[in-house]
C-alpha cells in the first residue's frame, strides 16, 4: 500500500512539473487484489518471459480500469481491505461485477495514511 500511496504522490510532482512546461496531464490508476497466483518463466524455448497469472492477478487489473469510472486513483479489493491495518484511510465505494469472477466484489478507495 505504501508503494502505491509513493507512486500517487510521485505522479502528481511529475504532472505538476510538465503542467509549466506544457506537456499533456498524466494520470495513473492503480488496483490491488490478494489472492494466489503463479509467478515464473512462461512460454516456449524460443518465446517466454517473467510474469505472475491466476485469478487475483486478474481482478487486480479489472480494479485498476475501475479508478477511471470512479475517478480514483488507488482501488483495492475487500481481500486485500482484510489484510491492511487501520493506518491507511479507506472509503467503501461499490460492489461491481467484474469480468471472470462469479460473484460482486466489494472496492474501496484508499486516499492514504492516517495522521494519527
Amino acid at each position: 500500500m505504501d508503494c502505491a500511496i509513493a507512486m500517487i504522490e510521485e505522479t502528481a510532482r511529475i504532472r505538476s512539473r510538465w503542467e509549466g512546461e506544457g506537456k499533456p496531464a498524466l494520470r495513473i490508476g492503480i488496483g490491488i487484489n490478494t489472492g494466489d497466483a503463479v509467478v515464473g518463466n512462461i512460454g516456449a524455448e524460443k518465446v517466454f518471459g517473467y510474469t505472475v497469472i491466476g485469478d487475483a492477478v486478474n481482478l487486480a487489473s479489472r480494479l485498476e480500469g475501475k479508478n477511471k469510472d470512479y475517478g480514483t486513483e488507488i482501488i483495492i479489493s475487500e481481500f486485500t481491505l482484510a489484510r491492511i491495518d487501520d493506518t491507511f484511510v479507506t472509503v467503501y465505494l461499490d460492489e461491481v461485477k467484474v469480468k471472470g469472477k462469479e460473484r460482486a466484489v466489494r472496492i474501496y478507495e484508499v486516499k492514504g495514511r492516517t495522521h494519527a
